[in-house]
């Protein structure tokens, strides 16, 4: 049988440098330039903290550290990428072993004891130099990896030292800074106090003069204001008593020539008319008309005033009340007015009638349930009358159912000539009740010659 000579192929031949995917591992220590640059810049952190110091330079004790970091992290991609190739061409070693193993094995099947014996041995030193080489590799590399985290250590500790001397270099430069500053502060604040007080005083002098030429001018007014004052006060009292002299010699000059011409009565009204409106329901026998726009409530004179009006009516005498100021009235069934017209009559809303211009009403509503010769007729007027029968009229003048309204007080006139008040109670009579879907101004009730 011929010898077996599987392993022939091998001998002789040392352990492949290719990797599965084609690539060369180099096995050559060459040494590379980042070595050296790392290694100087190692070197240059010490001279550059040095550097920093002396000439008050952060850069120089910045620049070297930088670098070598930037190197060290090159060498040690480029040694682990060195590694993992190796570690990649070991595994692919042990796989080529295994199966040369398995291979042996299926050979040895088929070969005689003696050539088995021979094969096993020359496979076994083979094996003996492939655990050689990888157990040499693997040191090697432990050993290059022991010098990297050594270096690294090495770089660390400058890096660490060049930080602190940095931290402290700062710190002084910072407390000699803040010295300087508080130094410029204490020369400066006397100096800005100074000019600030000047542009004050610059500033207040013009103020202080035109103050006391204020005082000056304030002092002259007050003392010709003390003696217009009397003058002042003669002049209102004289042009007060010009004035009221004034009217009433006017009013009389009226009244004479009136009753010097006409052969009724006239009059001019000028005060308060109220006693008017109590004369006429003292001595009213068949009819009192009374036109006023407002009826309010006199809290002195309400309640004599109410007891000569239910006097009167229980007397059978008529009372009729032409009242209500078309202002006041309005048509909307939400009208914000105090009295609202409705189908067939009128409502009175007591609160949108915050000023009390109505608030009699109340009264003589319970009195017209109470005396049906009491009428009530909304005309929307602002016109004043007082009829009392055939007797006397009262045109105009104001009285306690319309004081508070009157801003101004009104000149009335009184008379008794027949034709004026026979025409102004068929005018009263004649004029209509203010109803809800017509409101026509209402026809006056002043008398036409």
């Amino acid at each position: 049988m011929a010898k077996f000579t599987l392993f022939s192929r091998f001998e002789g031949k040392p352990l492949r440098d290719t990797l599965p995917d084609g690539s060369q591992v180099s096995r050559s220590r060459k040494w590379p330039w980042t070595e050296a640059a790392e290694t100087i810049s190692i070197i240059a952190c010490g001279g550059g903290v040095a550097g920093a110091i002396v000439f008050q330079e952060l850069v120089l004790a910045i620049v070297p550290p930088v670098f070598a970091l930037s190197f060290n992290i090159i060498n040690r991609s480029r040694r682990l990428q060195d590694l993992r190739e190796r570690n990649l061409l070991s595994q692919t070693d042990a796989r080529e072993l295994r199966s040369e193993l398995h291979e042996i094995q299926d050979s040895l099947q088929t070969l005689p004891l003696a050539d088995r014996m021979m094969e096993i041995e020359a496979c076994v030193r083979r094996l003996s130099d492939a655990t050689l080489e990888l157990q040499g590799q693997q040191a090697g590399m432990v050993e290059e990896m022991g010098d990297d985290r050594e270096k690294i250590k090495e770089a660390f500790g400058i890096l660490r030292q060049g930080v602190y001397n940095l931290s402290h270099h700062t710190n002084t430069s910072l407390d000699r800074l803040r010295a300087e500053l508080d130094t410029l502060r204490r020369d400066v604040e006397p100096t800005a106090s100074r000019v600030a007080r000047q542009i004050s005083d610059q500033a207040i002098a013009p103020l202080h003069q035109q103050q006391r030429l204020l005082e000056q001018q304030l002092s002259q007014v007050q003392q010709q204001q003390s003696l217009l004052s009397p003058q002042v006060q003669q002049l209102t009292e004289a042009v007060t008593h010009l004035r009221t002299h004034t009217a009433q010699h006017w009013l009389s000059e009226i009244d004479r020539r009136l009753e010097s011409v006409l052969p009724y009565r006239y009059r001019v009204v000028s005060e308060d008319a109220s006693d008017y409106l109590f004369e006429a329901l003292n001595q009213g026998k068949e009819h009192v008309v009374i036109v006023t726009p407002w009826l309010e409530l006199d809290p002195v004179r309400a309640e004599s005033f109410l007891q000569a009006l239910d006097n009167i009516l229980s007397q059978n005498v008529f009372v009729s009340f032409g009242w209500g100021r078309r202002a006041d009235v309005g048509r909307a069934r939400n009208t914000t007015r105090p009295i609202a017209l409705k189908d067939g009559g009128w409502r009175y809303q007591p609160e949108r009638d915050p000023h009390g211009y109505y608030r009699l009403l109340p009264q003589l509503l319970e009195l017209k349930k109470r005396y049906k010769r009491l009428t009530l007729k909304l005309l929307g007027t602002a016109e004043r009358i007082v009829v009392c029968d055939r007797d006397w009229a009262l045109l105009g003048s104001h009285h306690l159912l319309c004081h508070v309204a009157s801003n101004t007080p009104e000149v009335g006139l009184y008379t008794n000539d027949p034709h004026v008040v026979l025409d102004l109670g068929q005018r009263f009579n004649l004029v209509p009740h203010l109803k809800r879907r017509a409101m026509p101004m209402p026809g006056r009730l002043t008398v036409n010659h």
